[in-house]
């Protein structure tokens, strides 16, 4: 479409063949559910993207081995689910909002997803799969966890083929918009490296467990960690219990290299005669190096084991806090000092 008007799609599907794409110039307002299939072309969002009923037109997009492109905002009034069925290279350069956004493992982008506008979901996951993950914003759900039927609409689920995943300059966040929800879980899978300089951040709303933080790297893959945070909500109501922590699992063939990390699953503060949250399990399941500062790992003042699998290294400084529960070393242990309470 051309630049300066404006283009209502009100439904149905679009579809186009061969590498011939999609270009839309002007700013793009969904009607009714919507999909666009350009079997090997370049779809590409050049101007705003709005749903009309906030939360309700949703939008499937297929590129086969061309490109999916926003290059404006997208959502100003939010968009339904959105699922990218197949893609080369997706690139997001403006604030993004939706219900949800799905580009599942077993569509996964060949190219490289890049995130540079902040991104955030209401009332489903977020799944981001693409040979490369490239987030330089911040990623996040209120969407929350449904426990009457054990989904995880606020789960948020990264995998990352061979090129890995780097996160710097965002943090990624769940958190829970009702009263007393749990918040998401964070799930993150790598063929390749992964280098948080972002934070991860689960927080249970109210009283609720934060949701859990897993990281699973495969082959000679490293991760390097700048800081995770599963914290149980806070109590509101009067003489309650805080939220449970959510648990923290960090698993790679390669190296765990903490920078200038903390590290915490700690349950929620009470109220009144209320007491705090349990504080949930962290496990460094391969060996550990501390790079450029000091680490902390921390599960807070009540239950809450941590274990270290292997070796830690690094000639820095390792504060360990496990309340109640239990600190278990398994392997050498080389750092500057160690304090462990």
């Amino acid at each position: 479409t051309d630049v300066g008007g404006s283009t209502a799609i009100n439904g149905g599907s679009i579809k186009t063949s061969g590498v011939a794409g999609m270009v839309f110039g002007d700013a793009v307002s969904l009607g009714a559910n919507t999909t666009l299939i350009a079997t090997d072309g370049a779809i590409s969002f050049d101007s705003t993207l709005d749903g009309t009923s906030a939360g309700s037109e949703t939008l499937a997009l297929t590129a086969g081995s061309g490109d999916i492109t926003f290059s404006a905002a997208v959502g100003t009034t939010r968009l339904g689910a959105v699922t990218l069925n197949q893609a080369n290279n997706v690139t997001i350069s403006n604030t993004f909002s939706a219900a949800s956004l799905n580009q599942a493992s077993g569509t996964a982008g060949t190219g490289i997803f890049t995130l540079d506008g902040d991104l955030d979901t209401d009332a489903g996951a977020i799944t981001i799969s693409s040979a490369t993950v490239d987030l330089n914003a911040n990623l996040s759900t209120t969407a929350g966890y449904d426990t009457a039927n054990s989904i995880d609409n606020g789960l948020v689920t990264i995998n990352a083929g061979s090129g890995g995943l780097t996160l710097d300059g965002g943090n990624i966040t769940t958190t829970a918009a009702t009263a007393g929800t749990q918040s998401g879980a964070i799930d993150i899978n790598s063929d390749g490296n992964v280098a948080l300089v972002g934070n991860l951040l689960t927080t249970g709303s109210a009283g609720a467990t934060g949701g859990a933080v897993t990281i699973d790297t495969t082959a000679a893959a490293t991760l390097s960690l700048s800081d995770i945070t599963s914290s149980g909500g806070d109590a509101t109501a009067t003489d309650a219990d805080g939220g449970a922590a959510g648990s923290i699992t960090l698993t790679t063939a390669g190296t765990i290299t903490l920078d200038n990390s903390t590290i915490t699953a700690a349950g929620g503060l009470g109220t009144g005669t209320g007491t705090q949250g349990a504080g949930a399990e962290i496990r460094f399941s391969n060996a550990v190096a501390l790079t450029t500062a000091d680490a902390t790992v921390s599960t807070g003042a009540t239950t809450g084991d941590i274990s270290f699998d292997s070796t830690i290294t690094g000639a820095q400084d390792l504060t360990l806090t496990a309340g109640t529960g239990t600190l278990t070393l398994t392997g050498d242990v080389d750092v500057t000092s160690v304090e462990a309470s």
